[in-house]
């Protein structure tokens, strides 16, 4: 009798033990789990700044959405039409009648998302002053009137800059705020011109017209020498 009875103890025992790993295994099976960095990415997946800015112009302005991103350009600075292949070229920018050096330059600059629409950048690169002039691993005399047989450095460093932008959407427009600082270290910038650097702030607005193809903004700029 007592062996029956431990027996069926046993069992009853075995039968709750097998029915609440069942009830648990169904819980299981019924409960999703959601992480926290799961519902952020979503978040940022729909923050994303190609929905506010939508022009390929400004949109390229801002640069890559990775965290980090690298640019790079190459630029060269001819002569004038009456004289493309002249070491001398005039300076529009300050004044038809003060000349300037042709120039061969390359950048590279870094950028850094900050946010969404915020982007740090900093850079600056090697300009060859005067290219075809001559063997361009030697310097070379100053062939303006203004600088006549002033000693010229034919590879300087290009002026290094650091740059915030930020893009965004206000008002139904889209826009791009942003500051430049860019310091002087070519030798017509800081030796001619007698320039340290340059402070600009800058901002740039676009417009939809209606439901057309066609937008129309301003860019305005402050430069501060």
């Amino acid at each position: 009798m007592k062996t029956q009875i431990l027996m069926s103890l046993i069992l009853a025992g075995s039968l709750v033990s097998v029915a609440a790993q069942a009830e648990e295994q169904n819980q299981n099976a019924n409960t999703s789990t959601v992480k926290v960095s799961d519902v952020q990415k979503s978040e940022e997946k729909k923050e994303d700044i190609d929905q506010e800015i939508t022009n390929a112009r400004m949109r390229s302005e801002l640069g890559s959405k990775s965290q980090w991103s690298f640019k790079s350009s190459l630029g060269y600075n001819g002569g004038s039409l009456q004289k493309p292949f002249d070491s001398i070229r005039p300076n529009y920018r300050a004044s038809a009648t003060i000349e300037s050096l042709t120039a061969l330059s390359g950048n590279v600059g870094v950028n850094y998302r900050v946010s969404k629409g915020g982007n740090l950048s900093f850079g600056t690169g090697v300009v060859i002053m005067a290219p075809l002039e001559g063997d361009i691993t030697k310097d070379f005399q100053d062939p303006r009137a203004s600088r006549k047989g002033a000693d010229v450095k034919r590879t300087q460093v290009s002026t290094p800059y650091m740059d915030y932008s930020h893009g965004y959407r206000a008002m139904d427009m889209q826009m791009i705020s942003s500051v430049t600082y860019s310091h002087y270290t070519e030798e017509d910038q800081t030796d001619y011109y007698n320039l340290m650097g340059n402070l600009s702030v800058s901002q740039t607005v676009l417009a939809d017209f209606g439901d057309s193809k066609w937008q129309g903004g301003v860019s305005l700029s402050l430069d501060n020498r």
